[in-house]
């Protein structure tokens, strides 16, 4: 049992989740290392990859994170084909967090949205009207008007929705013709090598884009500095980093938990997580963590995704955290590659006497979260003695 007088709760700013479980004694320690740095260092965290997308997670006073409207943007390649959309127009989707099942996201993970006929392809069309040929123009013309065919979910008290060139997005790239053509121009994609989901609910998966792809606004693109340079190993080691224990529990305690148990992640707590600096590693280190992460992404793909509970956790922790059943005889990546990548980060840190700890906090700090959104057995929060125990150690 922890006792707090209220005042000290007043004056506390961050979560109050912290104070239950202590997380400063792990996170002032990490803040305080020399091998540490923010990921603002080397990555601007954006609401998706699309230009638009982009600008308007640095403009704030923007106003909106969408595009304003994905049924028109938004492809499947029988729609391409209905509509007569030429290739030079089009370019390759990642249209939702659902579709990152694994570490990295491949052509060959594309290819298999493509073929299942889902969203596939974003409508980019960078020219002025009278450039384009009738198919495009006709398309366009679906999007706008009083006899518009693609439109905005209905609001209330609207008896149909808004064509989509009324959304606010749109009105928005149509008062900056310094920037965009039209409303329907959302101004090009911006490269990045690493994406991770906005919401997750058992472990937040930070991903290696290995196929160019436009990220729709659900999932956070980490755009690079135009200062910073990072060859690929270098790249994996962060990304070994941030899919640790060691990112996850900053996850846990900068996060916010939304309905079912999720856990989000925005712009401004991906900004302010801790990262390994790269640059200050010895190469083989640097060689190391990204062997590891190559392996954690083979586990995964083997596994079938890192997706569910039994695959991240285990069968028998994924039963405790979850309430139900899971598929049996899975031993999970976090308590084998995961804790490889645990050991070491810990080894390479010389926080060998906080890893288990680490791991303990992550553990209780999901089951606590679960358990609060009714997906685990009333009986599942337990004591955080063990816990307290473990951070005492730190």
């Amino acid at each position: 049992m922890r006792v707090y007088k209220q005042g000290d709760l007043l004056k506390y700013e961050d979560r109050l989740i912290n104070l239950i479980f202590r997380t400063d004694v792990v996170l002032d320690r990490l803040r305080r290392h020399s091998l540490l740095t923010r990921l603002a260092t080397y990555f601007e965290p954006s609401c998706g990859n699309i230009a638009y997308l982009y600008l308007a997670s640095v403009n704030v006073t923007w106003g909106t994170k969408g595009i304003g409207g994905d049924k028109f943007f938004y492809l499947s390649e029988e729609r391409v084909k209905k509509f007569g959309i030429a290739g030079e127009y089009l370019y390759p989707l990642l249209s939702s967090p659902r579709y990152l099942r694994f570490f990295s996201f491949t052509k060959d993970d594309w290819d298999k949205i493509r073929r299942s006929d889902g969203e596939c392809y974003l409508f980019l069309c960078r020219k002025r009207r009278e450039e384009l040929p009738d198919p495009v123009r006709r398309y366009i013309k679906l999007g706008e008007g009083p006899d518009a065919q693609i439109r905005l979910r209905r609001r209330p008290g609207e008896s149909v929705g808004r064509p989509v060139s009324e959304s606010r997005a749109a009105k928005m790239r149509l008062s900056r013709r310094d920037l965009f053509f039209d409303w329907y121009d959302l101004g090009g994609v911006v490269n990045t090598p690493i994406v991770a989901s906005r919401n997750a609910q058992y472990w937040h998966r930070f991903a290696l884009v290995k196929f160019e792809v436009a990220c729709d606004a659900n999932i956070m693109a980490l755009i690079p500095k135009k200062d910073i340079s990072l060859d690929e190993d270098e790249m994996k080691a962060l990304l070994a980093f941030l899919n640790s224990s060691f990112g996850q529990l900053q996850a846990e305690a900068k996060g916010r938990s939304t309905g079912g148990g999720m856990l989000e992640l925005d712009i401004a707590p991906l900004r302010g997580l801790l990262v390994i600096d790269v640059k200050k590693l010895p190469r083989e280190s640097v060689e190391r963590l990204a062997q590891l992460f190559d392996k954690l992404e083979d586990e995964a793909r083997r596994l079938g995704g890192a997706n569910n509970a039994e695959n991240i956790f285990g069968t028998e922790l994924a039963k405790e955290l979850t309430g139900r059943e899971v598929k049996e005889g899975v031993t999970g990546l976090f308590k084998t590659v995961i804790k490889e990548i645990d050991y070491e980060v810990a080894r390479i840190l010389g926080l060998e006497d906080a890893v288990e700890a680490v791991r303990a906090l992550v553990v209780a700090m999901a089951r606590r979260r679960l358990s609060r959104a009714g997906e685990a057995r009333s009986d599942v929060l337990k004591s955080s003695e063990p816990i307290a125990t473990s951070a005492r150690m730190i």
